[in-house]
């Protein structure tokens, strides 16, 4: 019986701790890691034999391909079993359910890019190497708001800022990607409470009461 200990992959890559027990024929792996920003697992390699997994933990989220498709994504419940034919050839990818760090620049230097023209979340998601249905609930678990949400935020935080300014409201609407000043004014009014115009009028009172030199 032979016992093996080994951290996956190369320094600087994020890789789970493998520890493997080998009687005879039969070998029995436990991966492990506290990390949620792993690497996609390397090929696992083809062999007439069977492989029986055991889930000891919770597992959140979870992407698994055959022959180089992908058959199933999503989680795991503790003590939930697996069965692979390793006669096919297997590749898993373990994630926690939320945007790894360097998903979560992406996207939102994306958003903050695009956030006055037309794209698709789908090709965002792509972008972060998620599905689309993954990457919306992934983006919520990491910023508690849809991509949706986000983007009308921020586009609302944008026409904050351009209402301090003599920028006819239509104008501000366009610019902030909204379809027309009513659209952005529905908006606005849904977030804040007030219309834009009202916004408007009291900061802008407020700017130049600041501005203006003592008599």
């Amino acid at each position: 019986m032979a016992l093996q200990e080994e951290l996956s992959g190369d320094e600087g890559t994020p890789r789970p701790t493998v520890k493997r027990i080998s009687a005879g024929d039969i070998t029995v792996t436990r991966t492990f890691s506290d990390r949620f920003d792993l690497e996609p697992g390397p090929l696992i390699p083809v062999a007439d034999a069977f492989n029986v997994i055991i889930q000891m933990r919770d597992f959140e989220a979870h992407r698994l391909w055959r022959r180089g498709e992908l058959v199933y994504e999503g989680g795991h419940p503790k003590a939930s079993l697996a069965i692979t034919d390793l006669r096919d050839q297997w590749q898993c990818h373990h994630l926690k359910g939320t945007l790894a760090p360097w998903q979560e620049r992406l996207a939102t230097e994306f958003l903050v890019a695009h956030f006055n023209t037309p794209f698709s979340i789908g090709d965002l998601a792509a972008q972060c190497e998620l599905s689309r249905s993954y990457f919306n609930k992934a983006f919520k678990e990491s910023f508690g708001r849809t991509p949706s949400r986000w983007l009308s935020e921020y586009r609302i935080a944008r026409v904050k800022e351009c209402l301090l300014q003599d920028i006819p409201l239509a104008e501000i609407a366009i610019h902030c990607g909204f379809a027309d000043q009513s659209h952005m004014t529905r908006v606005f009014t849904s977030q804040t409470g007030e219309t834009p115009a009202r916004f408007r009028k009291k900061n802008r009172s407020v700017i130049v009461a600041v501005d203006r030199p003592p008599q």
